[in-house]
């Protein structure tokens, strides 16, 4: 009871069944990082619990997954399904040196919503489970075995013994004897009709750095050697995946009835990987072959492939960044270095954010762009291209794309700008960067177009797009100077080095990343979450604080090297600015108004902002709530417009009220008081009558 904080819970009144519960046992939940701050589930105890809300267990929200502690690497778990469960088997297995963690979900209406994610179940070395009802064990096994990388055991229980197996009765040794004698669990067969159909478990891959189950995959074109009928040696090209754990597998098209069509045929590679088609190595190989034997060699010899921290590879990869090109904001090189870097292990991502190098005719865009695809994965740089040609071009390469003077995007109408728009607008997420493009014989294919990719054009972006961007500044300023001219590490030994450490790190930005993308608010945080879990992932400081730095300020640069926020920028700041200052879930549109009309050190461009555009702009950028209605209220008889924010309530602070800045403070207090009377006509002298007649 002390160790995991057992308590009843007071009587409150129960929202699913309009009673009052009381005497229920309450408990706090251990998560994957710790306690999960207000985080409670409870269990209903018989003969004590009244008016339960659940025969056996509830929670707020969807069930979480709840530890005996906290998981470490190649720890070995046993999955329980009752958290009555996790107690007993944690308390008879707390003993020094002890390695299973024990887990269940906090509550049963559901399932975790983390236990449909490869990466929760390739982390374990072993997976035990023990699951009291039979049906549960064959869908709760079917799961884990589709997505674990190690066999999954069971623990052998009669079915009619279940309810009576009595863990409490158990020390450790026996129970540590019960988790070892779990035999490996196999699928119940069923008989009846001879064909047999089971839902597909994962969705095919597409290889080029696909991950999976905690692996990276990676095609590879070699040379092949074989003994003709007439004795003479003959040499083909052949295509093999290594995956990351050195293993080199064969693809190739499982055996299916006569008359099948193509695309309904089932490809997978020789251990068992269901892919979407026949490997094919992207046209632009960025691995070297020295470096790829190498890597084999050493996986075969049993020894780590040798790279640096990955610290390092970030400093080599920002020198020869600025000795390619000047930018004016010194922290952008910061977070071209990230984003060079998370391409690597792009597929890890559930997003990347596309790049937009914006600047004035011969400000070092072209160059920039030539810089990156020198060290990026697979690169490529292109010019005028269709929609269509775009895609395929992004599923040719499978790596980085950097299209120059890209002008179409800057909120032309033409089909064509419109085709390019769409097709960018939809490839920074995996989930939607998938497309059916007619082919020669009128054969449809699907192309996927997800991956990292790089624009650089004068105009910038239309709105809707720029929301999936981050935008770097060019401006023209001072030359490369001359002590950088000449980077430590030449940009293909980056790249092969980044090869490397992507096979070996993968699992590791799965883990770093995974914080980030569940805390994303915002579309801003979608796109910074790969960022940010590179630079947490490096262990430097500094370099989490330049990419913050810079994701917290406005993005544009003028020609004389001034700073110009773009509008969408200034309404963003605004917003975080006002909840910094202690805003509820809503905002009125006067206080963003007079947030906007507050000196900014060094910008221009909030005349740009006008009261129509900012209810557009809020919900562009993805911070305010759609499905809440606008308000409008009258503030001191000022009539103005209330929006609710996305910011969850962690977020944003607790005023209920949107008004609560103005009068809830005196005026000679206010942070508007000196902007107020020029921003809102009549606000002041409205509120200093109301307050006289009080």
């Amino acid at each position: 009871m002390r160790r995991f904080h057992l308590g009843l819970k007071e009587p409150y009144l129960s929202r699913q069944t309009g009673e009052v519960t009381d005497q229920a046992l309450s408990f706090p939940i251990i998560g994957s990082q710790g306690w999960i701050p207000n985080r409670y589930a409870y269990l209903n105890l018989e003969g004590l619990t009244s008016n339960p809300a659940h025969p056996v267990g509830w929670g707020p929200g969807r069930p979480l997954t709840a530890f005996s502690r906290r998981p470490f690497r190649s720890a070995s778990l046993v999955l329980v399904d009752s958290m009555v469960d996790l107690w007993l088997m944690a308390q008879a297995l707390d003993t020094p040196g002890e390695t299973l963690v024990v887990a269940s979900r906090s509550h049963p209406q559901d399932l975790p919503v983390e236990w449909l994610s490869d990466g929760f179940w390739g982390t374990w070395s072993r997976v035990t489970l023990l699951v009291r009802s039979a049906s549960d064990e064959e869908r709760i096994a079917r799961l884990v075995s589709a997505r674990s990388r190690a066999p999954v055991h069971v623990i052998s229980v009669d079915t009619d013994a279940r309810d009576c197996l009595m863990l409490d009765r158990l020390d450790g040794v026996g129970m540590r004897a019960l988790v070892d004698a779990a035999p490996v669990w196999e699928p119940t067969v069923h008989g009846g009709a001879s064909e047999e159909v089971a839902p597909v478990a994962d969705s095919p891959l597409v290889l080029e750095g696909a991950y999976h189950r905690g692996r990276m995959y990676h095609p590879v074109k070699m040379e092949s050697a074989t003994i003709g009928p007439d004795g003479t040696q003959e040499r083909s090209y052949v295509v093999r995946v290594l995956r990351s754990d050195g293993q080199l597998l064969e693809a190739s098209a499982l055996p299916c009835p006569p008359g099948t069509p193509p695309e309904r045929r089932v490809v997978a590679l020789s251990d068992g990987t269901r892919i979407v088609e026949l490997p094919r190595p992207s046209s632009f190989q960025s691995w070297s072959h020295g470096s790829l034997s190498a890597f084999m060699d050493d996986r075969a010899e049993g020894r780590a492939p040798a790279h640096r921290p990955l610290a390092g590879i970030l400093r080599d990869l920002e020198a020869y960044l600025r000795a390619s090109v000047w930018l004016p904001d010194p922290d952008a090189y910061a977070v071209l270095s990230l984003f060079v870097v998370a391409g690597f292990v792009h597929r890890v991502f559930e997003a990347m954010p596309i790049l937009l190098l914006n600047g004035p005719s011969g400000s070092g865009k072209s160059e920039l762009g030539t810089a990156l695809a020198s060290v990026g994965i697979n690169a490529m740089v292109v010019g005028q291209v269709s929609g269509a040609g775009l895609i395929r071009l992004i599923d040719e390469t499978r790596g980085l794309l950097v299209i120059d003077d890209l002008e179409a995007i800057s909120g032309g109408t033409t089909a064509k700008a419109a085709e390019i728009g769409q097709v960018l607008k939809c490839s920074y997420k995996q989930a939607t960067a998938r497309k059916a493009i007619p082919g020669r014989g009128g054969r449809v294919r699907i192309h996927d177009f997800y991956g990292p990719k790089v624009v650089s054009n004068i105009g910038g972006a239309e709105a809707v797009l720029g929301t999936r961007m981050i935008s770097i500044r060019t401006a023209p300023g001072e030359p490369v100077e001359a002590e950088l001219s000449a980077p430590a590490v030449a940009p293909d030994a980056l790249r092969d080095e980044m090869h490397v450490w992507a096979m070996c790190s993968a699992i590791d930005v799965e883990r770093a990343y995974r914080p980030h993308s569940r805390s994303a608010r915002s579309r801003a945080d979608e796109l910074a979450a790969c960022l940010r879990a590179i630079a947490a992932l490096s262990g430097e400081l500094e370099i989490s604080e330049r990419l913050a730095r810079f994701l917290n300020r406005p993005n544009t640069v003028e020609e004389d090297g001034a700073r110009k926020a773009e509008p969408a920028d200034l309404v963003a700041d605004a917003v975080r600015s006002i909840i910094a200052r202690g805003s509820g879930p809503s905002v009125s549109l006067v206080q963003i108004q007079l947030e906007l009309a507050l000196p900014i050190l060094g910008t221009h461009g909030a005349q740009e902002v006008t009261p129509e555009s900012i209810g557009r702009w809020l919900l562009a950028l993805g911070l305010r709530d759609q499905a809440v209605p606008v308000e409008r209220r009258r503030l001191y008889g000022v009539a103005t417009r209330i929006y609710a924010l996305t910011a969850a309530p962690t977020s944003v602070g607790d005023q209920g009220d949107a008004f609560s800045f103005c009068t809830e403070t005196d005026c000679d207090r206010c942070p508007y008081s000196q902007v107020c009377e020029g921003t809102v006509e009549g606000l002041r002298t409205a509120k200093s009558a109301r307050l006289q007649s009080l």
